[in-house]
């Protein structure tokens, strides 16, 4: 008898090791899964790259700036949602109704059309016989982050030390919309940037001199990036224009 419960207690025991790697094996593997996935805070529940994903394309989210791209073919109905202030920027034309709480209004957006609109909340739906392509800007961060230590001269952007260079489109809420073109063998002088996005409207060769630092590098339509504020200076070697299109988030720092 004593033989048996003796056994049993050893087969007890082995299940149990064997249970607690179990546990430990996925405890330890799942937040590495989680991890992975961007995770919506809950001011972002009722925004357009929530309601439809299918129709959305997230390009960057940081600092509690989502960049989307937005993407309508004909017929195509973007249910209601809700922006924070934003920017908008058309990179494909097209006709869109848009639905808001007390109005309706049917317009053709064309190509390289921009706004800066206040928070509000609508529903649009393609109208029209050409898809239409939006680049969005949502920015949840605005009138709730404190002010920060500023790491760059605000009196040194590119568009005020090259202004032959670049073309202003908003200028909202300490946020700066410009266009930046570039020929080929121009150069952009130092300048300094605060917290900023870009997105390749025209693609090109740039060597962009740092600090410590020179990278030459291809830029394809469509890239995009977040940078953190710093300085550097620009020069197209390549064979065409290039045009970008930038945010300056001065009222992030």
């Amino acid at each position: 008898m004593t033989t048996n419960n003796s056994i049993m207690k050893n087969k007890l025991s082995v299940f149990a090791s064997l249970l607690v790697l179990l546990i430990g094996f996925f405890a330890c593997d799942k937040p590495e899964a989680v991890t992975n996935q961007v995770q919506p805070t809950n001011e972002q529940s009722e925004g357009a790259h929530m309601v439809a994903p299918e129709l959305t394309h997230i390009l960057q989210n940081e600092r509690r700036i989502v960049m989307y791209k937005l993407t309508m073919e004909p017929g195509d109905t973007l249910p209601w949602h809700e922006h924070p202030h934003h920017t908008v920027y058309i990179l494909e034309e097209g006709t869109l109704k848009v639905i808001y709480e007390d109005s309706t209004i049917t317009s053709f957006y064309s190509k390289g059309l921009t706004n800066f609109g206040s928070p509000i909340g609508d529903m649009a739906i393609n109208t029209g016989e050409t898809t239409i392509e939006i680049l969005m800007h949502e920015f949840y961060y605005l009138d709730t982050e404190e002010p920060n230590e500023l790491y760059y001269d605000p009196n040194q952007g590119a568009h005020i030390v090259a202004p032959e260079l670049t073309e202003i489109l908003q200028d909202n809420h300490g946020i700066v919309m410009y266009e930046l073109t570039i020929e080929p063998g121009e150069t952009l002088p130092w300048h300094e940037h605060p917290p900023h996005t870009f997105y390749i409207l025209e693609e090109g060769t740039l060597e962009v001199i740092f600090e410590n630092s020179t990278t030459t590098k291809f830029y394809p339509i469509g890239r995009t990036n977040f940078g953190p504020a710093f300085g550097d200076m620009a020069i197209n070697t390549g064979e065409t224009t290039i045009k970008i299109l930038m945010h300056e988030f001065y009222s992030l720092e």
